[in-house]
C-alpha cells in the first residue's frame, strides 16, 4: 500500500511539500481533487478519503512566482495557512521541548530521563537554531547518547552545536545584563 492508500479516512501529512518535483506535483493534485489514483501496474481505480496537511519552510507564493511549485497546486493546498515562527524567534519553547524529546528518546531506549542543568539550558536558549526543532530534537539525543550521565551539562552541548569559537565556552555565553542603581 502506498501512502494515500494507508491515510483512507485520514490525515496525510506531507513534510517538505516545496521539494517535490513539478512532475509528482502534477500527480498530487490529480489525486487531491479526484480523490482517486491508480497504483502502477494496476488495471482499476483506488478511491480515497484523504485530508491533507503539508508543511514546508520555504514561501510557497515565491517558489510559485519563481516557476517552482504549481499554481493551481498551491491554492488546493492553501485552505488554511499555519505559520510558525522558527525555533530561534521562539526561545520560551525551547526548555519544554528539550525535556519533550528528552523524555521521548528514554522511554524509547528504556533509561531514566536526565535533567538539564541551568548552564546547559541557557546554552539551549541561547543558540540560535539555524537547524529548527530538528536540529534541537538530533542534539538532545545526541547528548544523550554520548553522556551516560543522570544530567546534561552544558559541555555535552558545546561540542554538537555549531556555535563561534567564542561562543564554545560555555561560560562565555553573553549573561543577563544585572541592571545598576541609576537603570
Amino acid at each position: 500500500k502506498g501512502y494515500f492508500e494507508i491515510a483512507d479516512g485520514g490525515t496525510l501529512f506531507l513534510d517538505e511539500i516545496a521539494e517535490m518535483p513539478l512532475r509528482t506535483q502534477v500527480k498530487l493534485l490529480r489525486a487531491i481533487e479526484t480523490q482517486e489514483f491508480m497504483k502502477i501496474g494496476a488495471e482499476t481505480v483506488t478511491n480515497v478519503d484523504v485530508r491533507i496537511i503539508a508543511a514546508t519552510n520555504k514561501d510557497l507564493q515565491k517558489e510559485v512566482d519563481a516557476g517552482k511549485f504549481r499554481e493551481d497546486l498551491y491554492f488546493r493546498l492553501k485552505a488554511v495557512t499555519l505559520i510558525v515562527p522558527p525555533l530561534r524567534k521562539r526561545k520560551a519553547d525551547i526548555e519544554e521541548l528539550a525535556y519533550h524529546f528528552i523524555t521521548r528518546y528514554a522511554e524509547g531506549n528504556k533509561i531514566k530521563p536526565p535533567r538539564l542543568t541551568d548552564e546547559a539550558l541557557e546554552l539551549l536558549k541561547e543558540y540560535s537554531w539555524p537547524g529548527n526543532i530538528r536540529e534541537l530534537k538530533n542534539t538532545i539525543e545526541s547528548a544523550i547518547a554520548i553522556s551516560n550521565r543522570d544530567v546534561l551539562d552544558a559541555s555535552q552541548f558545546t561540542q554538537l552545536l555549531r556555535v563561534p569559537d567564542e561562543v564554545t565556552d560555555h561560560r562565555n555565553l553573553p549573561k543577563k545584563k544585572k541592571k545598576t542603581p541609576e537603570e
